[in-house]
C-alpha cells in the first residue's frame, strides 16, 4: 500500500496529484506564522465580522479521505492544507483588507502561498483534462444539531 506524501511551503502543506481532484482544507491548522499579529475586532479596518476559531480534525479528515481515494483507486488527489492558525489567516476570505484575511501585518506571503498552490493545481488539472476537475473544500463545525450521520467512503 503506498501512502500520501506532503511538502510544506510557508506553512501550506501540499500533495500534487494524479486525477483531476482537489481537496483544500484552510482552518485547521495550528501554527503561529513568524511575525503575524493576530485577527482582532479591534485591529480590523471597518469592524468586518469574522471568527478565529478552527475547524476540528478537518486536516484529519482531509489526509484520510486523500489517503482512501489513493488506497481504492490507486490514484490520488491534489491537496492544500493550511498549517497556519486561522487566528493569524482565514484562507478563506478575499485578500482586500476590508475582508479581513488577515491583520494590516499579517503575512501576504503566507495566504499567497496557499491560494497560489491552489490556482497552480487548478491550472494543472485544466490543462490536463480539458478544463475538468473537481475542488473540495473541507470545513468542519464544533455543534452538528440534529445529530450525527455516519457515511462509509
Amino acid at each position: 500500500m503506498r501512502s500520501m506524501t506532503y511538502e510544506e511551503d510557508r506553512l501550506v502543506k501540499r500533495h500534487s496529484g494524479t486525477m483531476p481532484v482537489i481537496l483544500t482544507c484552510p482552518h485547521d491548522g495550528e501554527q503561529s506564522p513568524p511575525g503575524v499579529q493576530e485577527r482582532t475586532k479591534e485591529a480590523t479596518p471597518g469592524g468586518c465580522q469574522f471568527t478565529i476559531k478552527s475547524d476540528l480534525q478537518t486536516a484529519f479528515i482531509t489526509q484520510s479521505v486523500a489517503q482512501k481515494i489513493l488506497d481504492l483507486t490507486g490514484l490520488s488527489p491534489y491537496v492544500v492544507i493550511a498549517s497556519f492558525d486561522r487566528k493569524f489567516i482565514d484562507a478563506n476570505r478575499s485578500r482586500s483588507p476590508v475582508n479581513c484575511a488577515f491583520h494590516r501585518s499579517g503575512r501576504k506571503t503566507i495566504y499567497d502561498e496557499y491560494h497560489n498552490r491552489i490556482a497552480g493545481f487548478v491550472n494543472e488539472i485544466r490543462g490536463q483534462n480539458g478544463n475538468r476537475g473537481f475542488l473540495f473544500d473541507i470545513h468542519g463545525k464544533v455543534e452538528i444539531s440534529g445529530g450525527i450521520q455516519r457515511i462509509s467512503i
